[in-house]
């Protein structure tokens, strides 16, 4: 299960700005509860934050308070979900590590993000790094013969 924190970052010409960040579930559930960020089973499909023990947990934990952040955690199923919504609104090919961001602000969206407040959902990954997952969130792709008629026919159909 992927976890993403919501921050605010002070920016020098826009006063503050919300960030929406991917962190690994143990900094969430410590700052659900006492703080204290302990190892975890850090299967996901997000990769990228799936780490038993993160490098800068401390650190995270403390940007995220200090800032007046939350945490929310999101399913593999959503993360699975985001990759071709991101590709069909926006033509950007994220990794599942990468759209986390965006499945939690999605979340956010419903409670807890004021009306007029600008957000900045950061993704660094692109899906290159992970075409299995991409592959999962799309099923199998569409074989043809290498003929244009076919492929605009395919295409029209789509």
């Amino acid at each position: 299960m992927g976890v993403h924190p919501v921050y605010t970052h002070r920016s020098l010409t826009h006063g503050f700005l919300s960030c929406v960040v991917g962190v690994p579930r143990n900094i969430n559930r410590s700052f659900e509860s006492d703080g204290v960020i302990r190892p975890v089973d850090g299967n996901t499909i997000a990769d990228s934050i799936s780490v038993r023990y993160p490098h800068d947990g401390d650190a995270a934990l403390r940007a995220i308070k200090e800032s007046g952040g939350f945490a929310i955690s999101v399913s593999d199923e959503q993360i699975i979900q985001a990759i071709p919504e991101l590709a069909r609104v926006a033509s950007v090919f994220g990794e599942p590590a990468g759209v986390t961001p965006l499945v939690a602000l999605e979340k956010a969206n419903n409670n807890k993000i004021k009306e007029g407040e600008k957000i900045v959902a950061l993704m660094t990954g692109n899906g290159l790094k992970d075409i299995n997952s991409a592959m999962k969130s799309v099923g199998r792709p569409l074989k043809i013969n290498p003929n244009i008629k076919e492929l605009e026919k395919i295409v029209h159909n789509i």
